[in-house]
């Protein structure tokens, strides 16, 4: 009996400060927002090509027109002074060929092959690579990109926090509170100077003898933050 009575007297003295609970403090708190903009011009080009062999009736045979017109076409770009490196096949496809009967339904006459290619140069090369395509590949489609657009991102994050700062401590001064340390932080960009499209005119006429105009512009990287303090009370 006499433990049990000093048990519980343990019990009651360690229970009592925990079923005191004291209401938290209010905290208060203030955002900023800064912006900061930088501008860059591409400096690299990507650019889409696609061959398509010559229907066959037998696969091999159609992987073999493909295959022919595939190291053409790599062919031409290295001798254009594209490292191989930059060359690389993005998809290849063998499909079913079908022509149309004299009662209008489709009948499938042999294979065909597709394969695109993905060619990553210099900007001011870019011209003069397409002049060197061969006739007997399309064109789909060029990109102009920034190959540094991570520093140029991380340039423009450090200029808006250096912005949401200056703001910061002027508002505060101006509302006179006192800024605490950081809660919270975002980010936002609005625009990415990776890649951007370029209309190419694929098709040109074999006596112009000139090779495509591409200008590429230039980018625009927009970066909103959003710093929130806590705001010390006396």
């Amino acid at each position: 009996m006499r433990t049990f009575v000093l048990l519980c007297a343990a019990v009651a003295v360690f229970a009592g400060p925990v079923l005191a609970h004291e209401a938290p403090e209010r905290e208060y708190t203030v955002a900023f927002t800064g912006e900061a903009v930088v501008t860059a011009v591409p400096d690299r080009a990507v650019v889409s090509l696609t061959v398509q062999g010559k229907p066959a009736k037998k696969r091999r045979e159609a992987e073999e027109n493909q295959s022919v017109l595939a190291q053409g076409l790599v062919t031409a770009l290295r001798d254009a002074g594209v490292p191989e490196r930059d060359i690389k096949s993005q998809y290849y496809q063998l499909q079913d060929y079908y022509e149309q009967k004299s009662d209008g339904r489709p009948e499938r006459k042999g294979y065909y092959a597709v394969q695109q290619f993905r060619v990553r140069l210099p900007r001011d090369r870019a011209s003069a690579v397409l002049d060197a395509v061969p006739d007997f590949a399309n064109v789909n489609g060029v990109q102009f990109e920034v190959s540094n657009a991570r520093a140029l991102r991380d340039e423009a994050i450090r200029s808006a926090i250096a912005d949401a700062l200056t703001r910061a401590q002027s508002r505060a001064a101006d509302l006179g509170i006192t800024l605490g340390p950081v809660l919270a932080y975002q980010e936002s960009a609005l625009g990415r100077p990776e890649a951007r499209p370029s209309r190419v005119m694929a098709a040109m006429s074999e006596d112009a003898g000139a090779a495509p105009e591409l200008p590429a512009g230039e980018d625009e990287l927009r970066v909103s933050v959003t710093v929130t303090f806590r705001i010390d009370v006396p």
